[in-house]
């Protein structure tokens, strides 16, 4: 499982090492990156080909204990 946290409305994904008090931790488990403010990152399938004059957008959402990806219809705006 993935864990992440939001900026911005963008996710920012775990690093693969951390920082914790004068060590570094290498693939930190869940606990640890929990403690430091990430979350399990659920995502969504992606939905396949748009409809013409379309694409799909990508929102994440943040709940109390997980991030949530999911895919929007968009229409494309012609210049």
């Amino acid at each position: 499982m993935k864990y992440g946290k939001l900026v911005n409305g963008a996710i920012q994904y775990a690093p693969k090492k951390v920082h914790v008090g004068r060590h570094w931790i290498y693939n930190p488990k869940p606990e640890i990156l929990m403690e430091m403010g990430y979350k399990p990152v659920q995502d969504a399938t992606y939905p396949g080909l748009p409809e013409d004059g379309f694409y799909w957008r990508k929102l994440w959402t943040e709940s109390e204990n997980a991030i949530c990806g999911s895919w929007e219809l968009e229409p494309i705006e012609s210049e």
